[in-house]
């Protein structure tokens, strides 16, 4: 078994990192899953230990597993909305929408608040009809959009001037 510290580790989103402390790798860090932590979870800077084992999905790294040590709660999941030092911002809302800001024509979805780009005739997440019958404002084939514009400037070639 090796000995290291959590470095951080989102329960919300089930993974984070170790800062190894003890053995051949001292001073790397190591991925960490959730399902292979035994016991309770894991919470920025616990001390914990586990063994190294090679990482399937990505050949050459290393990957935590059997990590015992954790001091968080099974209820911790539920009460934050990821990292405790909001490291990367912390404005999303766990509806997906991040920081995104919207722009004239978006729409927010009736049935599950996910906002969608104005384009879009049906909702990308639950597939619910966009408000208002599925059209935005534009052009006469209701796609949302302004019809093209024709230069004024531009005469017919036959008349032999631009």
């Amino acid at each position: 078994m090796v000995r290291g510290n959590v470095k951080w580790f989102n329960q919300t989103k089930g993974f984070g990192f170790i800062e190894i402390t003890s053995g051949d790798f001292t001073g790397k860090d190591v991925f960490v899953h959730a399902a292979d932590v035994e016991g309770n979870p894991l919470r920025d800077d616990d001390e914990v230990e586990f063994d190294i084992d090679e990482d399937d999905r990505t050949a050459g790294k290393k990957r935590a597993s059997r990590v015992t040590g954790g001091t968080g709660s099974h209820e911790d999941r539920d009460r934050g909305k990821g990292r405790s030092d909001d490291r990367y911002g912390g404005k999303g809302d766990g509806k997906g929408k991040g920081s995104q800001m919207s722009k004239p024509g978006d729409w927010d979805c009736n049935r599950c608040g996910i906002m969608n780009f104005a384009s879009r005739d049906r909702c990308f997440k639950c597939g619910a009809d966009k408000p208002y019958g599925g059209r935005g404002r534009g052009d006469s084939r209701g796609r949302g959009r302004a019809p093209p514009r024709r230069d004024s400037r531009r005469r017919s070639r036959s008349r032999g001037r631009y």
